[in-house]
């Protein structure tokens, strides 16, 4: 008897520009090639969290799914209105585009501690 596990993990690189069901459609796709109907147990945090809900309602390989600090209110976020435009900006203005996001991700004392940091008066809290 064999009880062993294959982990997997995903992972999207910075300059990946593919949409939330591109990604679905990606994610479901290596899990139907790579199971081998095999059960899987999908674990996602944050941003993963969200995609793991979905893949898992579209790939009957998965039996469960593990969700820490998932963020399924994504579609009710300002993030959703304000980061597809993002994806259809030219490589030379999307990490502007990127920026423009900040404010959606820190309130008026992270921007303070952010700034603490970058000009080495603290280090981050978190290393």
């Amino acid at each position: 008897h064999d009880a062993g596990f294959d982990v997997r993990c995903a992972s999207i690189d910075e300059d990946d520009r593919s949409t939330f069901d591109e990604l679905v459609k990606a994610a479901s796709s290596y899990i139907d090639r790579e199971a081998c109907d095999r059960p899987c147990l999908l674990v996602g945090e944050s941003f993963g969290g969200a995609l793991a809900t979905v893949v898992a309602q579209r790939t009957s390989n998965v039996e469960g799914v593990v969700l820490v600090n998932p963020a399924t209110c994504y579609a009710e976020s300002a993030l959703a209105s304000k980061a597809p435009p993002i994806l259809e900006l030219p490589a030379w203005a999307y990490y502007v585009g990127l920026a423009s996001l900040l404010p959606l991700f820190v309130d008026r004392h992270g921007v303070r501690a952010l700034f603490d940091i970058v000009t080495n008066k603290r280090l981050p809290c978190v290393i």
